[in-house]
């Protein structure tokens, strides 16, 4: 009876959203009513169903959490076991991870292995949690591999359907080290802010092994361990210990996170430069004159405009005229060229060896006319 099994699962769902506060204030003791509810719905389902392996996982589950019942993993257990002997690959997958960690029963490293076996082989729903587990737990490098990779496009497929935060921490922590597919660092970028901002903590442990790999923050690993090179050891001592591990958000860090300076030359030409944080970065530039103007958004390529080309040898002649002109700057620069070399000036600052007398002069400072504090 589809409506019936609707009815029941509407019901448990119900009773987790009071549980824990998800689109409505938190309520456990309504909460207990809706999962007993659910509970005696899926007893029903068990007792009049033709394969009542589903059920019978349901109603471990049911044990094992405490929804609706006291919490027990001797009963637990008891209905695992028989959704087992009906081929259920979830419950041979809860009952591998049991033995596995040790939870509610003596580990048990034979019969974990022989369950997440049993679900990962499943003929028709392979388990692909059975199977990254196999994976690790698997002595042949060969075996181990296969396990993971199938473990990985399992979870692909299970991220089209109902995806949460731990399948993506694992699609981005497989990325990111490369485990059952090729390393693939964006991808695992991807991943694990997707599972980060769902509130996956171990996401956004994974996110910070991210950045001390990722060749984009090349400019990180020697300003945090204020040394060239540093390995990944220093670098990781320096997030420990100084202010580049704690959050710009909590720590006493008051630069400012935009401002506006106006800048009048001697000559009366003025310019404006404006710097914000909150943005995806790079550089934009504006010149504009009384017969053209230059543009660039990235440094890389330069758009001329003349408003009225006087050249009489030009196709534009007496119209507008925009030029693209590419330049040959290296956007992927070392330390030495970041922000023009001023990276540079401040790491050597910071240098023990750094003679006074090779130090290049300070750049001239204004006053900014704006300043917010961050």
């Amino acid at each position: 009876d589809i409506s019936a099994i609707t009815i029941a699962s509407a019901m448990h769902d119900i009773g987790k959203m009071l549980l824990t506060g998800q689109g409505c204030d938190q309520n456990d003791k309504t909460a207990q009513e809706w999962l007993r509810k659910a509970y005696d719905a899926f007893f029903q389902m068990e007792q009049s169903a033709k394969d009542p392996g589903y059920w019978q996982y349901r109603l471990g589950k049911m044990y094992a959490m405490g929804y609706g019942v006291e919490q027990n993993y001797e009963d637990a257990i008891d209905w695992y076991e028989q959704a087992v002997e009906w081929r259920n690959p979830f419950a041979a997958y809860v009952l591998g991870s049991m033995y596995h960690y040790g939870q509610g029963v003596e580990k048990d490293e034979e019969k974990a292995f022989r369950y997440f076996k049993m679900a990962a082989e499943h003929p028709s729903k392979p388990n692909a949690y059975a199977q990254y587990q196999l994976g690790r737990m698997s002595v042949d490098e060969q075996e181990s591999e296969k396990w993971y990779r199938l473990a990985y496009q399992g979870f692909l497929r299970i991220e089209l359907e109902m995806p949460d935060d731990k399948l993506y921490y694992r699609l981005g922590s497989m990325n990111l080290h490369g485990i059952g597919t090729e390393k693939n660092l964006e991808l695992a970028r991807e991943y694990l802010h997707k599972a980060a901002i769902m509130g996956n903590v171990d996401a956004v442990y994974g996110m910070g092994k991210l950045y001390l790999e990722s060749d984009d923050n090349y400019w990180f690993r020697p300003v945090c361990a204020n040394k060239l090179n540093p390995t990944d050891a220093e670098v990781e001592e320096a997030i420990r210990t100084n202010q580049y591990g704690v959050c710009v958000f909590q720590g006493d860090n008051d630069v400012v996170d935009h401002q506006t300076v106006n800048m009048e030359f001697e000559n009366g030409e003025t310019v404006v430069f404006t710097m914000a944080a909150f943005n995806l970065g790079g550089r934009r530039i504006r010149i504009m004159g009384t017969k053209g103007e230059i543009c660039s958004d990235d440094l890389e390529t330069i758009e001329l405009v003349t408003f009225f080309q006087d050249d009489p040898a030009s196709p534009n002649f007496g119209k507008p005229e925009t030029q693209y002109i590419k330049t040959n700057e290296d956007t992927n620069q070392e330390i030495t060229g970041g922000h023009g070399g001023g990276d540079a000036v401040q790491f050597c600052f910071r240098q023990p060896d750094f003679e006074k007398r090779d130090r290049p002069p300070a750049p001239l400072r204004r006053r900014p006319q704006h300043r917010a504090a961050g």
